[in-house]
Protein backbone atom coordinates (compact mmCIF):
# COMPACT_ATOMS: atom_id res chain seq x y z
CA UNK A 1 0.00 0.00 0.00
CA UNK A 2 2.81 2.15 0.86
CA UNK A 3 4.58 1.90 -2.82
CA UNK A 4 1.14 2.56 -4.88
CA UNK A 5 1.07 5.59 -2.39
CA UNK A 6 4.10 6.44 -2.96
CA UNK A 7 3.89 6.33 -6.94
CA UNK A 8 0.53 8.38 -6.17
CA UNK A 9 1.94 11.23 -4.56
CA UNK A 10 4.22 11.73 -7.56
CA UNK A 11 2.52 10.68 -10.45
CA UNK A 12 0.51 13.11 -13.09
CA UNK A 13 -3.17 13.18 -13.20
CA UNK A 14 -3.55 14.97 -17.12
CA UNK A 15 -7.30 16.51 -17.80
CA UNK A 16 -8.49 15.69 -13.90
CA UNK A 17 -9.92 17.98 -11.90
CA UNK A 18 -6.94 19.58 -10.04
CA UNK A 19 -8.94 19.74 -6.48
CA UNK A 20 -9.59 15.88 -6.97
CA UNK A 21 -5.76 15.46 -7.40
CA UNK A 22 -4.91 17.76 -4.59
CA UNK A 23 -7.27 15.30 -2.48
CA UNK A 24 -5.81 12.15 -3.35
CA UNK A 25 -2.15 13.04 -3.35
CA UNK A 26 -3.12 14.64 0.43
CA UNK A 27 -4.63 11.36 1.15
CA UNK A 28 -1.63 9.07 -0.75
CA UNK A 29 1.06 11.39 1.58
CA UNK A 30 -0.56 10.92 4.50
CA UNK A 31 -0.97 7.46 4.51
CA UNK A 32 2.76 6.83 3.47
CA UNK A 33 3.63 9.42 6.64
CA UNK A 34 1.22 8.25 9.07
CA UNK A 35 2.75 4.48 8.17
CA UNK A 36 6.10 5.46 8.64
CA UNK A 37 5.20 7.00 11.99
CA UNK A 38 2.96 4.10 13.05
CA UNK A 39 5.92 1.66 11.81
CA UNK A 40 8.42 3.95 14.57
CA UNK A 41 5.64 3.70 17.14
CA UNK A 42 5.84 0.08 17.11
CA UNK A 43 9.27 -0.86 16.57
CA UNK A 44 11.58 1.99 18.10
CA UNK A 45 11.15 1.46 21.52
CA UNK A 46 13.63 4.75 22.37
CA UNK A 47 11.76 7.27 20.11
CA UNK A 48 10.04 9.87 21.91
CA UNK A 49 7.36 11.64 21.13
CA UNK A 50 6.64 15.45 21.50
CA UNK A 51 2.63 16.61 22.37
CA UNK A 52 2.86 18.75 19.20
CA UNK A 53 4.12 15.86 16.73
CA UNK A 54 1.39 13.61 18.11
CA UNK A 55 -1.31 16.64 17.71
CA UNK A 56 0.19 17.45 14.11
CA UNK A 57 -0.24 13.44 13.29
CA UNK A 58 -3.93 13.37 14.24
CA UNK A 59 -4.51 16.98 12.45
CA UNK A 60 -2.90 15.21 9.13
CA UNK A 61 -5.26 11.70 9.60
CA UNK A 62 -8.56 14.04 9.74
CA UNK A 63 -7.10 16.06 6.82
CA UNK A 64 -6.87 13.15 4.99
CA UNK A 65 -10.10 11.54 6.00
CA UNK A 66 -11.44 15.12 4.64
CA UNK A 67 -10.25 14.48 1.67
CA UNK A 68 -10.75 10.72 1.22
CA UNK A 69 -14.71 12.10 1.18
CA UNK A 70 -14.11 14.80 -1.07
CA UNK A 71 -12.87 12.15 -3.88
CA UNK A 72 -13.67 8.67 -2.93
CA UNK A 73 -16.78 8.82 -5.63
CA UNK A 74 -14.35 9.64 -8.32
CA UNK A 75 -12.52 8.08 -10.91
CA UNK A 76 -9.09 8.89 -9.57
CA UNK A 77 -9.49 7.62 -6.14
CA UNK A 78 -11.28 4.36 -7.50
CA UNK A 79 -8.39 3.57 -9.46
CA UNK A 80 -6.48 4.00 -6.57
CA UNK A 81 -7.78 1.86 -4.66
CA UNK A 82 -7.89 -0.80 -7.14
CA UNK A 83 -3.77 -0.19 -7.83
CA UNK A 84 -3.65 -2.32 -3.89
CA UNK A 85 -5.47 -5.03 -5.86
CA UNK A 86 -3.48 -4.94 -8.84
CA UNK A 87 0.22 -4.34 -7.02
CA UNK A 88 3.19 -5.96 -7.89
Amino acid sequence: MAKVSTKVGRQPFPNQDPQHVHHLRLVARAFTHLQDLRHAADYDGNKKWSRIAVVDSVKLAHAAFDSWRAVRKTKIAQDYLLQFLVQR
